[in-house]
């Protein structure tokens, strides 16, 4: 477990989230995983939370080496997950600092091709889900002395795509719903930031399909990849986890209503 001790006998430094109580949705996989990692490292207690229980507590029990690591089972597309969860944190934390929105589903189909019911439930899944994190986690943060949030956007939010129509919307809807939420909390001054994240393409374990589809095997997708992105190279789960771990901390107490794209430079091109 991770106390900041320093066995040299120097003084130790505090971890720069020592103290702090996160809860991070979607943290079994990808960036929620290295998130949850990333926080708890730098001192923070997580609620992890998804929707597969055999792997949440799994991956509970491999990150508890590094600090608190508390798995809750929760699909943010029901509002009486999110309760239990908030409930959750009140009750074993006593509070809320850090909130990060990042669970999310994606369906690839042209508007042509998707039914209502797709459409909708990819909204309530990375929109509405969004909105009820910042409703819930928001009010427990306001009991509290205030929190910092944030909002899993995407590229594409800043980019159309025929074939993810609903997904391109939701994304969109999470960096708006940000800046509205940004100006209600600030009115009230409650101590809350909230920004939004646009990951570009990052490797993960759930990218191996479309990299197989691209270029034959993920070496191949892996390498056409990168020639679209400047740095010549696609992103890590962990690069987007440090730009949370800062946008959490209390060096960005004068941030807040921000977009943040870490993509490479995939979008300036």
């Amino acid at each position: 477990m991770n106390s900041g001790a320093d066995l040299s006998g120097e003084p130790s430094v505090p971890l720069r989230l020592s103290g702090k109580r996160a809860i991070v949705t979607g943290g079994t996989q990808g960036i929620g995983k290295a998130t949850v990692r990333r926080l708890l490292s730098e001192g923070a207690e997580v609620i992890l939370t998804g929707r597969d229980r055999e792997r949440g507590l799994e991956v509970e029990r491999a990150l508890n080496i590094l600090g608190h690591a508390h798995y809750v089972q929760q699909d943010v597309a029901v509002e009486a997950d999110w309760r239990r969860v908030i409930e959750a944190a009140d009750k074993r934390f006593g509070g809320l600092d850090i909130l990060v929105n990042n669970a999310a589903a994606s369906i690839s189909q042209k508007i042509s091709q998707s039914t209502v019911a797709d459409f909708n439930a990819t909204l309530l899944t990375n929109l509405t889900s969004v909105f009820m994190g910042i409703k819930y986690g928001g009010k427990l943060m306001i009991d509290g002395q205030g929190g910092a949030i944030i909002n899993l956007s995407s590229v594409a939010a800043g980019k159309a795509h025929s074939v993810l129509p609903a997904y391109t919307a939701s994304k969109m809807g999470v960096e708006a719903l940000t800046k509205c939420a940004v100006l209600e909390y600030a009115e009230g001054r409650h101590n809350i930031r909230i920004n939004a994240i646009r990951p570009g393409y990052i490797e993960t374990d759930l990218s191996g399909d479309f990299l197989r589809e691209i270029g034959g095997s993920i070496e191949g997708g892996l390498e056409i990849m990168a020639k679209r992105h400047p740095v010549g190279f696609i992103g890590q789960p962990e690069d987007v986890a440090n730009l949370i771990a800062f946008l959490s901390s209390d060096e960005a107490r004068f941030i807040t209503g921000s977009i943040f794209s870490i993509d490479g430079g995939y979008q300036i091109q």
